[in-house]
């Protein structure tokens, strides 16, 4: 989990800014990175810049599931049990912390670069299967940004690659048998060789 606390390092020496400072603006572009990159994922598919944009706005601020005790904050809020703004932390967290939305998972450290590289790394990856005679120029792309990914979030880099295994095959066998897959295929041994390397070493 320690390619964000290099780049905050990295930022406060050269800067000369306060750790916690440098931790904020990290946390802030990181926010803003998620939401755009999300808008252009979800209109990439829809062509539907309100519907893109409302859906950006749900992923940053309403994902997990600790978002659906938003409706006991209001309730709270309406019958008037919570003194000031307690009813706010009912709607965030309820009683239970099960799954944190993105703005807040992205106060840690690692999520800051972990969000926005898995949202990119996907839409180069839709990218790479609309456009297959540029296969390893994406596949390039993505070993790089996956390289990074592995240094924040070992986990969702596993997820990923099982994913790009697992996605073509998927299609192939149950939404189109006629699909040829050698590409994505190819694409995901290329990354793999590209990528396992500087992970490893």
């Amino acid at each position: 989990h320690y390619a964000s606390e290099l780049w905050k390092a990295s930022l406060s020496k050269i800067s000369g800014l306060k750790l916690w400072f440098v931790h904020d603006i990290q946390t802030a572009i990181a926010s803003g990175l998620f939401f755009f990159l999300s808008f252009i994922l979800i209109f990439y598919f829809t062509k539907r810049k309100l519907f893109s944009y409302i859906t950006a706005l749900v992923a940053l601020f309403g994902g997990g599931l600790n978002s659906f005790f938003g409706f006991g904050g209001l309730a709270n809020l309406y019958r008037n049990t919570n003194a000031n703004f307690a009813f706010i932390a009912d709607m965030i967290h309820g009683e239970t912390h099960i799954t944190a939305a993105a703005i807040q998972s992205l106060a840690l450290g690692w999520a800051t670069v972990a969000f926005p590289l898995v949202i990119l790394i996907l839409f180069l990856y839709v990218n790479l299967l609309d456009k297959e005679k540029e296969w390893i120029r994406f596949s390039i792309l993505i070993s790089i940004l996956l390289s990074v990914l592995a240094l924040s979030a070992e986990t969702y880099f596993v997820i990923i690659l099982f994913s790009f295994l697992a996605f073509p095959l998927f299609y192939r066998l149950f939404i189109n048998s006629q699909r040829d897959i050698n590409v994505d295929l190819k694409s995901f041994l290329l990354i793999n060789i590209l990528t396992w390397p500087v992970v490893r070493f």
